[in-house]
């Protein structure tokens, strides 16, 4: 995808603000996110932020930052961010008064917060709590990959209720899909460090958040709108068709993400592939021989939309592929997908 987005910006003169990345999952835009910026193209997230800026994201990589070394000026700022997730009750003030004092004696915030006494009794039993959990992850430290320590994190700070503000978080919903992504992202990297200035690496904002940038967004996100090139990544088997709906909702999402569109590229088969690769669930497959009985562009669509007109069978409907009642024409776009003709869209 990067390779093809760089060969139209540079070779045939689109404009990055002219391709769009769709996805079915908010935690998708981490695959792309992470190419764009290895490879230094601008990109911003359509209605929402960057992954590792995300609320229920950055807690817990503020907590990672003060258990890897509480004292430095990065796990100042941390530690207040951290100190009611979840909720402890530390009012505004009683941080900026720690802020302040520990400006004026030039020491760090969590050998502060140790030593300081709060007024109010369950206070003092909160920030007791807190530190007693802390103290052992921060001397051992080096002890823990940084998917181990996330997870230790979640389960002991019981963080998905709290992010969530539910009694029963499910695992379907969108923060957590998050956060399990977050997980499955730390598990590359051996020690905390070094997972910490791979996140880091996200904050150059004249990447992530140019608005002259490919643009990221989930297919429901895209309804409406009109960009000259779209690639829809994770056309794979349980995201999209998702595990969650059933094929005739996943089709219609699959319309909404490409049918206004003018060229559109496909990560992986349309319908889905199964871990060896095959197809299943196909969405659209064309017919034998009518990749031959393309008529040719209509010029339909949206904006300067190029579409085919193809006869096409629906594998919802008759096996048969030479039977009339299996066929209809749509107006579709044509890829090649793992040497098989696919329509991808209808």
């Amino acid at each position: 995808m990067v390779n093809e987005i760089i060969d139209l910006k540079e070779r045939k003169g689109y404009e990055y603000n002219e391709i769009a990345v769709l996805y079915r999952a908010n935690f998708q835009s981490l695959y792309p996110e992470e190419a764009f910026l290895q490879n230094k193209i601008p990109y911003f997230i359509q209605g929402g932020s960057n992954f590792y800026n995300r609320r229920e994201i950055k807690i817990l990589l503020d907590y990672l930052r003060v258990i890897n070394n509480p004292d430095c000026d990065d796990a100042d700022d941390s530690l207040l961010n951290i100190l009611n997730a979840p909720v402890r009750y530390i009012s505004n003030k009683s941080k900026a008064e720690l802020k302040e004092f520990c400006g004026k004696k030039g020491i760090h915030l969590y050998q502060r917060l140790k030593s300081t006494r709060f007024d109010t009794p369950f206070i003092r039993k909160n920030i007791r709590e807190f530190i007693q959990f802390m103290d052992p992850l921060i001397l051992s430290v080096d002890t823990f990959a940084p998917s181990e320590l996330l997870k230790l994190l979640r389960n002991n700070l019981d963080y998905d209720r709290f992010i969530l503000d539910e009694d029963m978080p499910t695992i379907d919903d969108i923060i957590i899909e998050n956060l399990n992504q977050l997980e499955l992202s730390s598990s590359r990297y051996k020690d905390i460090k070094s997972f910490l200035e791979y996140t880091d690496s996200f904050k150059d904002s004249s990447i992530s958040e140019d608005k002259n940038g490919v643009q990221l967004m989930t297919i429901h996100k895209s309804k409406g709108l009109e960009i000259r090139v779209v690639f829809v990544i994770g056309m794979v088997e349980n995201l999209l068709p998702s595990a969650k709906g059933n094929i005739e909702e996943e089709r219609r999402i699959c319309f909404v993400a490409i049918s206004s569109y003018t060229k559109i590229n496909t990560g992986g088969a349309v319908g889905g592939i199964d871990s060896a690769g095959n197809p299943r669930n196909p969405i659209f497959v064309l017919s034998p021989g009518v990749a031959a009985s393309i008529t040719g562009d209509s010029n339909q669509g949206a904006g300067n939309a190029t579409l085919f007109l193809a006869t096409i069978y629906h594998t919802g409907g008759t096996s048969d592929p030479t039977s009339s009642s299996g066929k209809k024409e749509y107006s579709c776009i044509v890829d090649e997908i793992a040497g098989t003709t696919m329509v991808t869209g209808f």
